[in-house]
């Protein structure tokens, strides 16, 4: 419900700068691939978004967005990353004679989740343990910059970089099953991203 509830502020607070917009809205989305760190690899990213001009030089971008990665670090161990997004930014435009640069700068709300392979999961049955790590939700900030190139009246295409920096905390749980013993411990893990992106808009 929590995640249901910011989605719909999100949407509220977009519908309501709408209406102070230079032009129609922008309807855009990503696909990007990229690494996190020494925690995650072989990542990637799914983006949908909204924007609208609200002056001739700033455009303001609502949307989420969904990371997926191997998780290969001491801390996670091997298994898959999966985060779901829900963001915000603010993107300075240069307009140029066939193109607009931007660069920008944004905040979002971030829910990881971490699930070990297959293989991991096996080598703990047969030690007879369990393993669980559980990953605190957490507020993340990313730099942004790009280009977009107009196709037509209403479709472009653009590419991007952007870089996430987010941490947040692991609780991790191990239990040995033949003495029903449990250890749990706290540890914050970097899940900063950098990702190269592709991507189409459509403007209403």
């Amino acid at each position: 419900m929590k995640v249901t509830a910011r989605i719909a502020l999100a949407a509220f607070a977009i519908a309501c700068l709408a209406s102070t917009a230079l032009a129609g809205p922008r309807l855009g989305g990503a696909v990007g691939l990229g690494s996190a760190n020494d925690n995650v690899d072989n990542g990637l990213v799914l983006q949908g978004y909204l924007e609208l001009d609200v002056r001739e030089d700033l455009t303001l971008r609502g949307g989420l967005s969904y990371l997926t990665g191997d998780t290969t670090g001491e801390t996670l161990r091997d298994g898959e990353l999966t985060m779901l997004g829900i963001e915000a930014a603010a993107l300075y435009r240069v307009n140029l004679d066939k193109a607009t640069s931007y660069l920008g700068a944004g905040i979002g709300y971030y829910t990881p989740e971490h699930a070990f392979s297959e293989g991991v999961e096996t080598q703990l049955a047969l030690l007879n343990l369990e393993a669980d790590d559980d990953l605190d939700s957490g507020i993340g900030f990313f730099l942004t910059g790009g280009i977009r190139v107009p196709m037509s009246d209403t479709v472009s295409i653009g590419a991007s970089a952007r870089y996430l920096f987010l941490e947040v905390d692991d609780h991790a749980t191990r239990s040995d099953l033949t003495v029903s013993e449990s250890i749990s411990s706290t540890e914050e893990i970097d899940l900063g991203t950098l990702f190269l992106s592709a991507s189409l808009q459509i403007q209403f």
